[in-house]
């Protein structure tokens, strides 16, 4: 069985059952992203997982590259919290299927030199080469999630028991 739990109460939790049943035989209490990380490395996957700093590491390295390229955003992509900024903007994108490709169409679509579509453009392009950087090395939190779906049905997991506590879902 697998018991899911948010990553900082995964101790507190084994602790608990542990004095509960006596000790965990059988039983992995585990956070997501634990889970994720032995499902994805059983099955294969080999990139590295970023953390949050990593990710905005990463971004920070992208728009430094393209900020000859960068319209909107040329001046402020320096300024503390832009890179925050930006990977929470890309998050919301990939959960809800939104890629580099659609941002530039939709920039495309605007009135040429309007503010949202100088925004646009240039996230798509930071973007873009934040997708192409991890693509071959590393994984943030929602490729993550979306591999580790994909891939449940040939882990270890397969036929478990899973059991998911203490997640509040509404917001």
């Amino acid at each position: 069985a697998y018991y899911i739990v948010p990553e900082q109460f995964t101790f507190e939790t084994e602790r608990a059952l542990c004095a509960k049943l006596g000790g965990l035989v059988d039983i992995h209490v585990c956070s997501f992203t634990t889970l994720a990380e032995r499902v994805l490395r059983e099955t294969g996957e080999r990139r590295v997982f970023l953390t949050r700093q990593g990710r905005r590491m990463v971004i920070r390295k992208c728009a430094e590259d393209l900020s000859s390229s960068l319209v909107a955003f040329s001046r402020v992509r320096d300024r503390p919290g832009f890179s925050q900024a930006c990977d929470e903007f890309f998050t919301l994108c990939k959960r809800f299927d939104i890629y580099p490709e659609q941002l530039s169409q939709a920039a495309e679509k605007l009135s040429a030199g309007t503010s949202l579509q100088g925004k646009l453009a240039d996230l798509a392009r930071i973007y873009g080469a934040y997708q192409a950087h991890l693509e071959t090395r590393q994984m943030d939190a929602e490729d993550a999630f979306a591999s580790l779906c994909a891939r449940l049905p040939q882990s270890s997991v397969r036929g478990a028991e899973v059991i998911i506590d203490g997640f509040d879902l509404v917001s």
